[in-house]
């Protein structure tokens, strides 16, 4: 039988950056493996109390849900020729993701888990804010008396619903179930740990600077809508699939977008890592606040990355040891 996620053994784990985690997905991904992820697992999401389907047999893979392809679709996705690590790819919305949207919890359904769980301000959810007149992004401080304060139900609306902010919340799958085995049947079809931040966002509002990450990135938009513009990756730099994630890059750099897109619920976008984007909440006064969520692969998962691990390792042997 499948253990559901505990909250308090997988908080060490959790990161803040967007890229995968040392997290309890990692340690308990084979209970997917062989199985057909989310078509086997059923997954109940606790977070919203809703139920997501099984999907149909030729569609039985997580990057089959998230691409909306059966199983050669997906062949073909990540072949030589195909889209990943390349192109973006940009999926409307399906039935079955859809249903996967509408049980990812909306913004005021994370603020009550995250009190109820006891998560921590820093290191369970972030705050930030970008002046798009300005050019500037800010992190807002939660209480500046403590470096880590108890997440509060009202003090998240608060800096959503007056402050204009956007709350990254890391790593949701340790809470949601339906995340769970979505990022679980990702780590058993890719071979590469699997993490994920969910972002909430206010009408009008936008929480990052233009930014490219060292991650393969699929976007999963659950509430609200929100407008992407997608850059062509700074190939003049050397940065095409980078190691590293980019700071804040002014926009005369990036020149016109390639792709402005607004995503719905169910709707799914694909970024190679090395692509500059960035994300405005579309909408006004309390319309319903964006939601989306990222999963994300491959951070330092290279042939290049692996000789380095080995040949350190190696160089840690000591003297006539095999």
């Amino acid at each position: 039988a499948r253990t559901p996620p505990v909250w308090p053994s997988c908080r060490k784990t959790a990161r803040r950056s967007g890229g995968p985690s040392d997290s309890v997905v990692a340690t308990r991904r084979d209970a997917c493996v062989g199985r057909g992820a989310l078509a086997t697992s059923a997954a109940l999401d606790r977070g919203s109390g809703g139920e997501v389907s099984t999907m149909a047999s030729e569609m039985a893979s997580a990057l089959g849900l998230l691409l909306g392809r059966p199983s050669s679709g997906v062949v073909d996705f990540l072949s030589a020729g195909g889209a990943w690590e390349r192109a973006p790819v940009l999926c409307r919305a399906t039935p079955e993701r859809r249903e996967l949207a509408q049980a990812t919890p909306t913004a005021e359904r994370y603020a009550e888990l995250l009190e109820e769980l006891g998560g921590l301000h820093g290191t369970d959810v972030q705050a930030s804010r970008f002046d798009a007149a300005a050019g500037e992004r800010e992190t807002l401080a939660v209480d500046e008396a403590t470096a880590e304060a108890p997440v509060k139900r009202k003090r998240m609306l608060h800096l959503l619903r007056k402050d204009g902010a956007t709350l990254q919340v890391h790593q949701p799958q340790r809470f949601v179930d339906s995340l769970w085995a979505l990022a679980a049947g990702m780590e058993a079809e890719l071979g590469s740990l699997c993490g994920a931040n969910a972002y909430l966002t206010p009408a009008g509002s936008q929480g990052l600077a233009p930014h490219y990450d060292d991650v393969e990135v699929f976007v999963l938009h659950a509430h609200g809508r929100k407008r992407w513009r997608v850059y062509a990756p700074l190939a003049a730099e050397g940065r095409e699939l980078p190691r590293e994630c980019s700071g804040d890059l002014p926009r005369e750099v990036l020149g016109k977008p390639e792709l402005d897109v607004t995503l719905e619920p169910g709707d799914m976008l694909y970024l190679p890592r090395g692509t500059p984007h960035e994300a405005m909440a579309q909408g006004e006064g309390d319309e319903t606040t964006s939601v989306h969520v990222t999963l994300s692969a491959y951070q330092k998962w290279t042939v290049g990355d692996l000789c380095t691990a080995v040949c350190s390792a190696a160089g840690e042997q000591p003297a006539g040891s095999e």
